[in-house]
């Protein structure tokens, strides 16, 4: 009972944080948010919270808490539900404004795909541990569900960082604005009260490819973070960032895979790059980033 009542209450606390969170980066006005006190049953063991509709006949954002990819705990997923009993057009329009980026990687799930498991439905084959945090496709007789999986219990911070960065990428998508990259992000500033900032969108496959050719290991100290058994955590950073007054490019040369204390050090222009002392140093770092760094650290 502690155990339901304690995931409960976690859910709650990320819906909110969630919502918060696009707010404050403009989307609010994107979707009509829905406050409920409390969050709606599953048939998945578990417990979702609708967090507002993109409009009428539209999908809604939702966050959930279940045992539906895996049976021996609860994971959370965020991401879009429709239902429409005679052509799920909601649905269509949304998987229909999808750029290839955030097109489903993985094959569509459908009734076919789960079994009943005692009380709750769950998947005949669970996630495989590749499989979690890339977007899945779900479409049952009226209910489709376009989103995320998460397989990192350990952080809620991490899953709502995680989960306003994929609501923020699709809502920009569908409404023509851009967002910014989660690195370079300039909480204060007037344009961003007013909604009016140009926004950077940032190639998420170019900087998990960074951290998969590390291990998640940081460069600078050689550290990496295990957040659960066999699951660690890394931060791609770019040497020149992508917005703002650097305008800097989203490539392999300008990415350095770090820990998120050496990642705060570098944001703030705190340490000087040197590649030859780099713990680690599988990529070729472009000549230009290390100098515009570099140069930037030299000014403070």
């Amino acid at each position: 009972m502690a155990k339901i009542k304690q995931d409960k209450e976690r859910l709650r606390s990320v819906a909110e944080q969630i919502t918060t969170a696009l707010q404050e980066r403009g989307h609010g006005r994107h979707f009509r948010q829905n406050y409920v006190a409390r969050p709606g049953k599953t048939n998945t063991d578990g417990w979702y919270y609708n967090l507002g509709r993109l409009g009428r006949g539209k999908p809604s954002l939702e966050v959930w808490l279940d045992r539906y990819p895996a049976r021996n705990r609860r994971r959370f997923w965020w991401g879009f539900f429709s239902t429409n009993p005679k052509s799920n057009s909601s649905h269509l329009w949304l998987m229909k404004r999808l750029p290839l980026l955030l097109k489903p990687t993985l094959p569509m799930r459908t009734v076919d795909d789960f079994t009943e498991i005692g009380r709750f439905s769950c998947l005949k084959q669970p996630l495989k541990r590749q499989e979690f945090s890339q977007p899945i496709e779900e479409r049952y007789k009226i209910e489709r569900f376009y989103g995320i999986y998460d397989n990192t219990p350990a952080s809620d911070k991490i899953i709502v960082k995680r989960a306003v960065d994929f609501f923020g990428r699709v809502l920009c998508h569908l409404y023509g604005t851009a967002p910014v990259a989660s690195d370079i992000d300039s909480d204060g500033l007037p344009a961003r009260v007013k909604q009016t900032i140009n926004r950077i969108v940032r190639d998420t496959k170019m900087s998990l490819a960074i951290k998969q050719l590390y291990g998640n290991r940081c460069q600078v100290c050689g550290k990496r973070l295990e957040i659960e058994p066999g699951e660690f955590y890394a931060e791609g950073h770019h040497l020149k960032p992508l917005g703002g007054e650097h305008q800097g490019p989203d490539l392999r040369g300008n990415l350095l895979c770090l820990c998120p204390n050496h990642h705060a050090l570098f944001d703030y222009f705190a340490m000087p790059l040197n590649p030859a002392r780099l713990k680690l140093n599988k990529h070729k770092l472009g000549q230009s980033f290390i100098d515009y760094h570099n140069s930037r650290v030299s000014m403070l």
